[in-house]
């Protein structure tokens, strides 16, 4: 599959998803655990409670100078488009087996109960599935081919997401495998 045509798959991946996820989402603040939390800590580039999610605070911050609806309505674009984004390149990097495999990876995600169901709340999962899908992308593209811009653009994206969600901590592990070179032979 040629490149433009896994973006142009990517694409149509984010476009249905984020449309999908505007479509169902409330109009307001979500009757979802810390979402009036978050809402008031975007808002105020406040402190929500530890690990306190400051690059959450931060993209919320930054979505809250939109001129037009409320805050709440504000974080809840901000969420679905991560959300649809986080599929986007989960499709993209399916893509590679095929057109088929990627649409269904990208449309597995995006209609998966969990990822629908935080896309459309004021909380920090959204923007936590769009770092962990980039960081897979960083850790395959490493283990196909290694450079040290690519090595040191891949820890950025790793400590920006420990910003945003600690528990991303756990996938130091399968990445660090995922990143070793393809053609590395345990016997030598």
């Amino acid at each position: 599959m040629t490149a433009s045509a896994r973006n142009l798959l990517a694409a149509a991946v984010f476009s249905g998803a984020f449309f999908l996820y505007i479509a169902s989402m409330p109009p307001g603040l979500a009757p979802y655990r810390d979402a009036g939390e978050f809402a008031v800590a975007a808002h105020s580039a406040g402190v929500a409670h530890p690990p306190s999610y400051p690059l959450y605070v931060l993209f919320g911050r930054a979505a809250d100078a939109i001129p037009w609806a409320t805050t709440a309505y504000r974080l809840d674009l901000l969420s679905a488009a991560c959300g649809a984004g986080a599929a986007a390149v989960l499709a993209w990097l399916a893509a590679a087996a095929g057109p088929w495999a990627g649409l269904a990876a990208g449309l597995s995600f995006a209609l998966g109960a969990v990822p629908w169901s935080v896309a459309m709340v004021q909380e920090m999962y959204s923007l936590m599935g769009l770092l962990a899908a980039g960081l897979l992308v960083a850790a395959c593209r490493l283990g196909d081919s290694f450079s040290v811009r690519a090595w040191l653009g891949a820890c950025f994206l790793y400590g920006l997401a420990l910003g945003d969600r600690t528990d991303l901590l756990l996938w130091a592990p399968g990445l660090l495998v995922l990143a070793l070179p393809k053609g590395l032979d345990a016997r030598r």
